[in-house]
């Protein structure tokens, strides 16, 4: 099943379409919650943040935009928030006002901007050294902690910081020259 009909499906609450995206979606939300609260969690509490994300998907599918491709980055907020609440101790479940707001629509005026800024971002991210970009889509993109970057590039801790450092430096110079306005 393709993307942009299991998000239908899902929509519509339609038999095994849950089913689906637990299969395609796991590893993916797995990560996520892995990288929040995996070292300090037991693996118990990590599968139940787990669970907890899709029965919300589940629960608030009704709200998904039928526009978009896929559910991935409904998981991936969804994913974060669970974890993060889990780690504050709080009850993991959020409100439908919440979700509301995960869920809202967006302008159309400020949806074309984000998509242009992000274009210019991934453009500016594109232009970086090889193993720069890496580290700094690991850190930033996929939740790696730095020590997990350094262990599997083969590095110290402090060359993977210094290089998210001058990454950081190199991007914020990169978007200027482009014509983005840097605001604190």
């Amino acid at each position: 099943m393709n993307e942009r009909k299991l998000l239908i499906h899902l929509k519509r609450k339609k038999r095994g379409a849950l089913d689906e995206a637990i299969t395609i979606y796991t590893g993916y939300v797995a990560t996520i919650v892995y990288n929040i609260i995996g070292n300090i969690m037991s693996k118990e509490d990590m599968e139940e943040v787990i669970s907890d994300v899709f029965i919300l998907l589940w629960n608030h599918a009704e709200k998904l935009d039928e526009s978009r491709q896929s559910i991935k980055g409904y998981l991936g907020a969804i994913a974060r928030n669970c974890a993060k609440n889990k780690l504050r101790g709080l009850n993991s479940d959020l409100s439908i006002d919440e979700y509301d707001v995960l869920f809202a629509e967006v302008n159309f005026e400020e949806e074309i901007e984000q998509k242009e800024r992000a274009a210019l971002l991934l453009k500016a991210i594109d232009s970086m050294e090889e193993s720069e970009r890496e580290i700094f889509k690991r850190y930033y993109f996929h939740d790696e902690k730095i020590g997990s970057i350094a262990e599997n590039m083969k590095m110290t801790a402090s060359s993977v910081k210094i290089k998210l450092f001058r990454g950081r430096k190199n991007l914020k110079m990169n978007l200027i020259e482009k014509g983005y306005e840097y605001e604190n």
